[in-house]
């Protein structure tokens, strides 16, 4: 019984995790194909920053969503295809224009956000390994 619900939990929690990532990227491709006068920008950082931005956030959540079945490094390259596939086909919609400096930008934003996303998780979970590895009352654990 006990197997039965974890495997329908585990089914129901990854047709979530897709659905959030195809949102994302549904977003991205938005903000990639849109036409430039319609074009958001944080008006922070230039063209390039927002492609890092973009890209960051996209890797930082696909990576947390991922994170319990261990897809970072997979993650990464999925997003790695998606944002050539987006730069490759601005040249479809009007006053577009690929570009290999935008993809280099997009691809920076997905090792920035898979790297830090990758280094939280880690030490999150040594973190929970060090708090379990010590009883309760332990003045390690800070329990007294």
């Amino acid at each position: 019984m006990a197997k039965t619900v974890l495997k329908h939990w585990s089914k129901r929690s990854l047709l979530i995790d897709v659905c959030v990532c195809a949102a994302i990227l549904i977003g991205l491709a938005a903000l990639s194909l849109v036409p430039p006068p319609y074009k958001l920008a944080t008006g922070i950082v230039d063209n390039h920053g927002d492609h890092i931005i973009a890209y960051a956030a996209a890797a930082i959540a696909a990576a947390f969503l991922f994170a319990h079945r261990k897809l970072g490094v997979w993650t990464a390259v999925f997003l790695f295809g998606f944002a050539g596939c987006m730069e490759a086909s601005q040249g479809l919609f009007p006053g577009r224009n690929p570009a290999w400096s935008d993809y280099l930008a997009s691809v920076t934003g997905v090792c920035v956000g898979t790297t830090l996303s990758m280094l939280f998780i880690r030490l999150r979970r040594k973190s929970q390994m060090a708090r379990h590895d010590h009883p309760p009352g332990d003045q390690r654990n800070g329990d007294v």
